[in-house]
């Protein structure tokens, strides 16, 4: 529970710290001051001010914070060139609608980079991928199919004729990269046939099973042990098949948020395709238990995540801001303090439902009321 906690807590602070090191980097480079850049939240352990900058480390390692100049509405009083200050020039409220935008979103840039370096490293390694479909990427290879280790006696497994050392290629069809893709898909069938592609020695075989809905203890729905599946790529291919997969995991994210949304607001229903803190949590569990490349998949995909969910168009999160900026061009004048209260308000209340929603369904998902008063038993 407590490396649990220590890793959740170490992931989270990496990909704040790297989302808000990419408006820094930034701002620095379009001449915007930086008035403070720290990892965690306060209080300050340590600080020290090189140039206009203050650098520090705070008490809270849950991510960090990039302080821009004049990012404050409240820089100017009002749009007289009279009132502006002397160091105007060096604000992020002078720059062109351009530079804000490019300020603005290089950090989900960031997200999304270290979520492709991670990719390009472990594909070189070779990996057990913890989604389904990464082996179907361009330019991904097999290097160790998924194999049978075990067949319980009158299981489905059996009864179909599968064998120890069997290598299962496909199911329904679909290429399959690891064993956990194997159970993920056999469980999606809920009781319904599936075939599955099998080598055996120099054979392909094509066998037809139906998953137990309610299989014995400790056994699965067809009762087979699985080891093994791992996909990778040539080192010079890497970096683009990693382009590929941060793309698929980026179309994957945007299709889940889309069919929350619609089926929140429109069916009235709550996905489970998406999940809040509480459900990432119990995921960091889970992958810190099957080992250091889940781990980085883990941290790849939740970058991904954050880089998708900071572009909506809603205020406070940065594709709010985007959408701000782009509407102050067309009206060709800023919006007042009162228009960005009441944005502000909206894209909070909006936010503050999503974290409702999502809590309370991954608590009724992975049942943390009963887990807690276990606790006290």
């Amino acid at each position: 529970m407590i490396l649990t906690v220590i890793l959740f807590l170490f992931i989270l602070g990496i990909l704040v710290f790297v989302h808000e090191l990419g408006h820094f980097v930034a701002a620095k480079k379009l001449g915007v001051k930086v008035e403070e850049f720290a990892f965690g939240f306060k209080p300050k352990i340590w600080s020290v001010k090189k140039g206009e900058t203050t650098y520090a480390i705070n008490a809270i390692p849950l991510g960090g914070y990039c302080t821009l100049y004049g990012q404050d509405e409240n820089l100017l009083e009002g749009n007289k060139k009279s009132k502006e200050p002397k160091d105007f020039d060096r604000s992020f409220m002078s720059k062109s609608p351009l530079s804000k935008i490019i300020i603005l979103v290089a950090g989900v840039a960031m997200n999304f980079l270290l979520a492709w370096i991670i990719f390009t490293i472990i594909l070189i390694t070779g990996f057990e991928p913890l989604v389904s479909g990464m082996v179907e990427g361009r330019g991904v290879k097999i290097l160790e199919p998924v194999k049978i280790t075990s067949v319980e006696k009158n299981s489905p497994a059996q009864k179909v004729g599968l064998k120890k050392n069997d290598l299962i290629l496909a199911v329904d069809n679909k290429a399959i990269g690891s064993s956990l893709e194997v159970v993920s898909k056999i469980y999606e069938k809920n009781g319904k046939e599936a075939t599955l592609e099998i080598k055996r020695g120099d054979q392909i075989l094509n066998l037809g099973i139906t998953p137990r809905k309610n299989p014995p203890k400790d056994s699965g729905p067809i009762g087979i042990g699985l080891a093994g599946g791992k996909i990778g790529a040539v080192w010079y291919k890497a970096p683009f098949v990693a382009m590929g997969q941060v793309g698929k995991l980026t179309g994957m994210t945007v299709g889940a948020v889309g069919n929350f949304v619609n089926k929140l607001f429109v069916k009235r229903e709550i996905s489970k395709e998406v999940s809040g803190m509480v459900g990432v949590g119990f995921a960091t569990d889970v992958v810190r238990k099957l080992g250091l490349t889940y781990v980085l998949q883990f941290i790849a995909l939740i970058s991904v995540s954050l880089g998708v969910m900071n572009l909506l168009p809603i205020v406070p999160l940065d594709g709010g801001h985007v959408f701000v900026t782009v509407i102050e061009k067309i009206r060709k004048k800023r919006l007042s303090e009162n228009q960005m209260q009441w944005f502000g308000m909206g894209g909070l209340a909006f936010i503050l439902l999503l974290v409702v929603v999502t809590t309370y369904s991954d608590i009724m998902r992975f049942s943390v009321w009963d887990r807690l008063v276990n606790l006290f038993k």
